[in-house]
């Protein structure tokens, strides 16, 4: 419990770090912008996102400019995961 309650904590502070950085807003799950997202909308906001391997090519099913600004932030490392780059 202890390691997942970390996990969790270090991607609030890393999320709300960056768009700090960046001079950035997010949308909360009513709409207004703000700059202290919560790691449970982060999860649900990425719940719709879905991987589909066609012949050994991935796909992503889902994604939108939402997800891209909540990637954003967080560096190019993180595109190959949603195969944006």
């Amino acid at each position: 419990m202890t390691l997942c309650l970390s996990v969790y904590a270090t991607l609030e502070y890393h999320t709300r770090q960056a768009l700090i950085i960046l001079g950035l807003t997010l949308p909360n799950h009513l709409g207004k912008e703000i700059k202290n997202p919560t790691a449970c909308w982060i999860f649900a906001c990425f719940a719709p996102v879905h991987a589909l391997y066609i012949n050994q090519i991935p796909k992503r099913l889902n994604l939108n400019g939402l997800h891209r600004k909540v990637i954003n932030p967080s560096g190019q490392k993180y595109y190959k995961y949603y195969f944006l780059i």
